[in-house]
């Protein structure tokens, strides 16, 4: 009750305007930490688009504190949905692999939220959630492959699995990057087993013959 009349609530808010990206990072934390009981912080349009605004400012940790907000908010049309995925593109490219992930996560949440599913009155013309999965899958599709070369062993078991389970969710857009999942003498067990799995899922008319030839080369 104290609490409650100290404001300290509104007091965090604000705080999340001051210009020391750590202070912001601390109040995210704060506020999810005080508000856990109804999900975390709460979020509007403008606390939203100000964080991501700004999120070039913020450490690796931050940036992370930053993309957990982000499948939480529900953006209010299709033309936000794109601005928070445009203010979100960079982060794509850099050598953080935990970022890549939250913002792949962070852009299929969107696709989730503003996607016209069946029975929308909403025009023709607008996307369905399938549609916009599918663009979110070729958007990320070269970060993802280029962290899985130049990541460690337990890394890259970690973007194997997340790969596995972008192919079953958006078949065939992989396809043309079969190549980056031949198996490598050197490679563990469960990386070997991971890349032989997916290569099965990757095969079709066009590229199974080279597969086949590798897998041969695998096994003789």
């Amino acid at each position: 009750e104290d609490f409650d009349k100290a404001s300290f609530n509104d007091i965090l808010y604000d705080m999340l305007r001051d210009p020391d990206s750590s202070v912001v990072t601390n109040c995210i934390l704060v506020l999810n930490e005080i508000m856990a009981d109804s999900g975390g912080m709460a979020l509007n349009r403008a606390v939203m688009l100000h964080l991501l605004n700004r999120i070039h400012e913020f450490s690796e940790f931050g940036i992370l504190s930053v993309l957990d907000l982000v499948p939480r908010y529900i953006p209010a049309n299709d033309d936000e949905g794109f601005q928070i995925m445009n203010l979100l593109d960079p982060v794509l490219r850099t050598a953080n692999a935990g970022a890549v992930v939250a913002t792949i996560r962070a852009f299929l949440s969107i696709a989730d939220a503003v996607g016209k599913r069946a029975g929308d009155d909403r025009d023709e013309d607008s996307p369905t959630v399938d549609d916009l999965k599918r663009q979110v899958v070729v958007r990320i599709k070269a970060p993802l492959v280029t962290l899985l070369a130049s990541g460690s062993s337990e890394l890259t078991y970690v973007l194997l699995k997340y790969v596995d389970q972008l192919i079953d969710l958006c078949p065939g857009i992989f396809d043309d990057e079969y190549r980056v999942f031949y198996v490598r003498y050197h490679d563990q067990s469960h990386i070997k087993h991971s890349k032989v799995r997916i290569l099965a899922k990757l095969a079709n008319p066009d590229n199974a013959p080279d597969i086949v030839a590798e897998l041969g080369e695998l096994v003789a």
